[in-house]
């Protein structure tokens, strides 16, 4: 008997059919690796890539909020003594008392601080210039051998009897003897010979940014300008700052602490800080600022809480960590997020350098 026609044409070209089922079930458990690998793969993809994602947004969240730590009281603290009498208010904005950071403490540990950083940019460095003649109110202010000043610079001006304002440069004069007359838009009030001015730079460069986290958005506002927020990175789900403490003035910092009312350590709450004389402001040597930011995306094989840790120290016993934070995260039904902890210090050189 004749095998069928398609079997013997298969077996004239050297394959039977079995051989060729064989080869399409090979063919088959190949695809299944592959399909595996190339998922694998792509997972791992994910992984690498939100972590990295979350890595730079840290970077960048602290890269950002370093810098402006960094000129925190720039162009006024060479002159903090003379705006120490400045009357206080209820927000950095309104008051020129010689304030570089204000820290406003966020409730609890897992939720955000907020930040308002000031500073000048003067090229003058910020130095007092005492006026030649008591001025009365709307009239130029006579300053001394001072060409650092320009129509658009916003200064500030204090007499020794805490009287303080500030003002937009409208017009300068040629200098003439040593001196330059000032006129300033909306200067109210008599200032005597022995007040003082100071220029803190030009208008669109003058600093009081305030930092804060929104559902999850690290924003800066401008809040010399009154500018709406800037949204500046997302995924950041936690930021914190704490004031590092000169306690027995030997220039170095003792503890670290956040910006709460703690007891026999003070109260460095923001409207302590509002009120605060200038030895206890001068002890605010650094800021120290912890964020911890997440990946885009979830992992629904992440299963365990995500615990953190800012402002660790070597101590074998925790609690002599001073300021140090805990806390945790929990995966939601459909699995949990990648989080990255980063953390810096910056030192406030422009209040270590003039206290």
């Amino acid at each position: 008997m004749r095998p069928p026609a398609s079997i013997e044409r298969l077996a004239c070209g050297g394959a039977t059919l079995i051989d060729l089922l064989v080869g399409i079930a090979l063919a088959l458990v190949g695809v299944v690796l592959i399909y595996q690998v190339a998922g694998t793969a792509e997972v791992r993809r994910r992984d690498i890539k939100g972590a990295g994602e979350a890595e730079e947004t840290a970077a960048l969240s602290l890269a950002r909020i370093s810098f402006d730590l960094a000129n925190a009281g720039n162009g006024f603290g060479a002159s903090a003594e003379i705006f120490a009498t400045c009357p206080s208010a209820a927000t950095l904005h309104d008051t020129m008392r010689p304030i570089s950071v204000l820290i406003n403490d966020g409730g609890s540990d897992d939720r955000p601080d907020s930040a308002t950083i000031r500073y000048g940019t003067a090229s003058g460095g910020g130095v007092a210039v005492p006026l030649s003649a008591a001025a009365s109110a709307g009239a130029p202010l006579v300053v001394q051998g001072a060409d650092t000043f320009a129509a658009g610079d916003i200064v500030a001006i204090a007499s020794r009897t805490g009287a303080c304002a500030v003002s937009e440069v409208l017009t300068v004069s040629a200098p003439s003897s040593g001196q330059l007359e000032i006129t300033a838009e909306d200067l109210t009030g008599d200032w005597p010979a022995s007040s003082v001015l100071v220029n803190l730079g030009s208008d669109k460069r003058i600093q009081t940014i305030r930092y804060d986290v929104v559902d999850g958005v690290l924003r800066s506002t401008d809040t010399f300008h009154a500018d709406v927020a800037n949204p500046l990175a997302s995924n950041v789900v936690n930021l914190k700052l704490q004031y590092g403490i000169d306690s027995d003035g030997d220039g170095a910092i003792d503890t670290w602490v956040p910006a709460t009312d703690l007891g026999t350590l003070g109260s460095w709450t923001a409207d302590s800080m509002l009120h605060a004389d200038l030895a206890t402001l001068n002890r605010i040597k650094a800021v120290r600022v912890g964020v911890i930011v997440r990946s885009e995306f979830q992992d629904r094989r992440i299963t365990k809480p995500f615990r953190w840790t800012l402002f660790d120290c070597p101590a074998i016993a925790k609690s002599e960590c001073p300021g140090r934070l805990t806390g945790f995260f929990t995966p939601a039904r459909n699995g949990g997020y990648r989080y990255r902890v980063h953390e810096t210090i910056v030192p406030l050189r422009n209040v270590i350098w003039n206290s």
